[in-house]
């Protein structure tokens, strides 16, 4: 009676243990993940703010790929969330929230972005890919430290552009790569 007692208690503490919110991907980043669907795109963004963070901006293939498999270790299934890019500046035109840059990777469902009444971005559960939203639905959010990402996805860069044409030289001599 008492191991089944005991049984019952350790399966509640592990049910119930709550998600931690504070996560570091593979490359070192840190990241605050809400995975609660309960915030607007705005208040999203100011949780981020509170915590001297950003709204992800998922703006090259390397980022989009940490953060998958990280989400991917940490959820059986998708987490749907608001991203840091809006089209409120020009309509039709996206931006990331935290550099008003342009968005020169995007991972948009097929038909979106639709540029209706919906103005903010979010990652859908379902495709893994993303939605243009009304600003006002609740979703959970993914806050960045915008220098760490920087910094990682400018060595990732490098290293591929390096190792690329060190490739291409080898192979135009004919030599094998030393």
């Amino acid at each position: 009676m008492k191991i089944l007692i005991g049984l019952c208690a350790l399966l509640t503490l592990v049910v119930t243990s709550p998600i931690q919110k504070w996560q570091r991907s593979g490359d070192g980043c840190p990241y605050l993940i809400e995975h609660e669907q309960m915030f607007n795109w705005f208040q999203a963004w100011e949780e981020c703010l509170q915590n001297n963070m950003t709204l992800l901006a998922v703006d090259s293939s390397y980022k989009h790929r940490q953060i998958t498999l990280l989400l991917k270790e940490l959820f059986p299934k998708n987490l749907t969330y608001w991203i840091g890019a809006h089209d409120w500046i020009r309509p039709k035109q996206f931006v990331w929230q935290s550099t008003h840059a342009a968005m020169h990777f995007s991972d948009w469902v097929a038909g979106q972005p639709n540029y209706g009444s919906d103005h903010c971005v979010r990652n859908s559960a379902a495709e893994n890919q993303w939605y243009d939203s009304n600003c006002h639905d609740n979703y959970g959010f993914i806050c960045e430290n915008l220098q760490c990402s920087n910094e990682k996805n400018l060595a990732y860069e490098k290293s591929t552009v390096t190792s690329k044409y060190n490739v291409h030289f080898w192979n135009v001599l004919g030599n094998q790569k030393p």
